[in-house]
């Protein structure tokens, strides 16, 4: 390949993909075909957590959630729209923990009160969360799929000792799509 100049660069990256391409396969194959993702893998690096004996020195505030709960864990669980739908008829607390802007644009679900994960921590705190009864059911939604808001906001309601929480699992989409009444009046002023 001396003397062969540019003409040979892309023959040369081409025949670099080839080697990766083929490295990863036979990696995969040695996996018995499993494809393990970056973010699946541990960190090498990172250090291992500490345990805190001391429960005095535990945040009162945790950190929201990066992944959903489990369904069994704590005082939380998932729950499907025609369980949503029988909670609101029986009077449960519905918060939307979707931005202020998707709420006015998209519209609500009727009675249901604007209380996203950030305001949790809000200083003061909003005036919803004296309002609420920790002992009361309170459903939460978002949008649903990807969306962890709904859980990071249980989660930290959680925290704060509420002990019947669920969260709409397929979110506010889902309700639309079921063809249940949506409110679509203007919010009042923050």
């Amino acid at each position: 390949m001396a003397g062969c100049g540019m003409a040979c660069t892309p023959l040369r990256v081409l025949a670099l993909i080839a080697i990766g391409v083929g490295a990863g396969l036979v990696d995969m194959s040695m996996r018995g075909g499993r494809i393990i993702l970056a973010k699946d893998r541990p960190d090498p690096v990172a250090p291992a957590p500490i345990p805190n004996p001391d429960p005095d020195s535990l945040s009162p505030n945790p950190a929201p959630v990066d992944t959903p709960p489990s369904a069994a864990q704590g005082a939380i669980r998932d729950i499907g729209i025609a369980e949503a739908k029988e909670w609101y008829d029986k009077g449960a607390v519905f918060l939307d923990a979707r931005p202020r802007r998707d709420s006015e644009r998209e519209g609500r679900i009727p009675g249901s009160q604007l209380l996203g994960p950030g305001d949790v921590d809000r200083n003061p705190p909003p005036e919803i969360l004296d309002a609420l009864d920790p002992e009361k059911e309170v459903v939460i939604y978002c949008i649903g799929g990807d969306c962890h808001d709904s859980h990071n906001l249980a989660a930290m309601l959680e925290a704060r000792g509420f002990t019947k929480l669920m969260v709409l699992a397929e979110g506010f989409p889902a309700w639309v799509k079921a063809g249940y009444e949506v409110d679509k009046s203007p919010l009042p002023p923050e």
